[in-house]
């Protein structure tokens, strides 16, 4: 909550004899002032539209309250949330801000007040990987071996970037791709994600229809 500055009040101090009067600080009076903003409201405007949704959280478009053209966005996550583990989402921020790569979502900042959390990152105005192969399907029939051909290429150099700091995403789908607005295909949501060392992972997760073999037969690495 907001400090309250208090208003005008009536001083309530005994008379005082007229040598006295020279020596006396007359105090100054604070106005009531209104309540300033705390948090990520004090620097973003969040947008009321939903860019995306997922199993943990939803993410808005976000205006600079400095410069309303600067703009990213913003991943909420319901703390209350049953199925929210905090301390996963304080390990997926860890691993995003130890990533710099133009083929990865670059991380910005996070906030947190009593409801969400908000993990602010670069805006991707191309939508999601999977809504763009499904509108070439729907225009040409198919999407060329060409064009899976250079989206998987990019998305290998960014999973052998994150391999090479010794971490697993878990979860890489279409969904999860999205296209900057300088056209780069970037590898976003590190919830799953997973810092190791040398230790084979036995834990089983992703996305139907797209998690890994290795992962379902409950042991596997970064090999």
């Amino acid at each position: 909550m907001c400090r309250e500055d208090y208003g005008e009040q009536e001083s309530k101090r005994p008379p005082v004899s007229q040598n006295e009067e020279e020596d006396i600080c007359i105090p100054i009076i604070v106005k009531n002032k209104p309540h300033q903003k705390k948090g990520i409201q004090a620097k973003y405007h969040i947008t009321p539209k939903v860019l995306g949704a997922g199993g943990f959280g939803k993410v808005f478009k976000i205006n600079s309250l400095a410069d309303p053209n600067i703009v990213f966005a913003s991943k909420m996550i319901y703390k209350r949330d049953k199925n929210v583990d905090i301390e996963e989402v304080k390990q997926e921020i860890d691993i995003l801000k130890t990533l710099d790569h133009p083929n990865i979502i670059k991380y910005i900042d996070t906030f947190e007040d009593q409801k969400y959390i908000y993990i602010i990152s670069e805006l991707c105005p191309g939508g999601e990987l999977f809504t763009q192969i499904s509108e070439v399907m729907n225009q040409k029939g198919h999407y060329s071996e060409s064009e899976a051909a250079g989206a998987i290429k990019t998305i290998l150099k960014a999973v052998n970037y994150i391999h090479s700091k010794k971490i697993a995403h878990r979860d890489i789908k279409p969904e999860n791709i999205m296209i900057g607005d300088d056209g780069h295909l970037k590898l976003i949501d590190f919830g799953l994600s997973e810092q190791m060392n040398d230790q084979k992972l036995i834990g089983k997760c992703g996305s139907p229809y797209y998690v890994a073999p290795e992962v379902l037969k409950g042991e596997y690495g970064l090999g």
